[in-house]
């Protein structure tokens, strides 16, 4: 298992592969790694409690405060 990486920002949006993808692929690799995804799209009301298990949702635009505040959280639990 890997332990370098605490974290993992994702954007919902992408092109080719997608954040859900993207956070299915990575829980393949470690079960237990923390994601935050985050969005522009209006209608994306994806939250901590979702399918995709995430531990942090930004809408955006964010301030840099809402994200450091977001990792901080995340990262205690």
């Amino acid at each position: 298992q890997n332990k370098d990486i605490d974290i993992v920002l994702t954007d919902m949006a992408m092109p080719y592969l997608d954040g859900p993808s993207t956070i299915r692929a990575l829980r393949k690799i470690n079960p237990k790694l923390k994601v935050i995804g985050a969005s522009g799209l209006a209608n994306a009301t994806i939250g901590p409690s979702n399918e995709l298990n995430l531990q942090g949702y930004l809408q955006k635009p964010f301030t840099t405060e809402a994200l450091l505040e977001t990792i901080a959280e995340v990262l205690k639990s």
